[in-house]
């Protein structure tokens, strides 16, 4: 085991990254551990910032577990949309991630194209340069200075 400290001593520390979001660009999603059909109250809408938010702290609510890989799994939630009232639903799944993709997959809860598909989400006022940086996120080798250098370049 290595103490916090110690890490900090021997790591330099990289300097922040200060996203610049899109204005005026809201996503409508379900953010929460149940989720059902898109007209239904589990769905809200909330400005490209606070979208990333929300979708991190869904994962908080849900579950995850750390990997060393760059392959992941999205957290989901437990899903009820069928008009079919025989079918139960589907169950939430834990996520695993790890640091970077864990971000990654926060941004691309606010892309239209994203790894949860739009049934937990639709974007509004589509901007195309939005939708390609977020995509990037999860292209080419991923690694935590990867997506790091990209979110510096967004």
């Amino acid at each position: 085991m290595n103490s916090y400290d110690n890490f900090k001593d021997r790591t330099p520390m990289w300097t922040p990254v200060y996203t610049r979001f899109p204005d005026k660009r809201f996503t409508t999603g379900c953010w929460g551990v149940l989720c059902g059909l898109a007209s239904s109250r589990s769905h809200e809408s909330f400005a490209t910032r606070f979208a990333v938010a929300k979708r991190a702290y869904q994962v908080y609510l849900i579950g995850s577990d750390y990997t060393f890989f760059a392959q992941f799994k999205t957290a989901g939630p437990r899903n009820f949309d069928s008009f079919d009232r025989s079918w139960k639903g589907s169950p939430a799944v834990r996520g695993m991630y790890r640091c970077d993709t864990f971000i990654a997959d926060a941004f691309d809860a606010t892309s239209s194209a994203g790894i949860l598909g739009t049934r937990f989400r639709q974007s509004e006022n589509f901007r195309d340069d939005w939708e390609r940086k977020v995509s990037g996120l999860l292209s080419g080798v991923i690694t935590p200075v990867a997506v790091f250098e990209k979110l510096r370049n967004f």
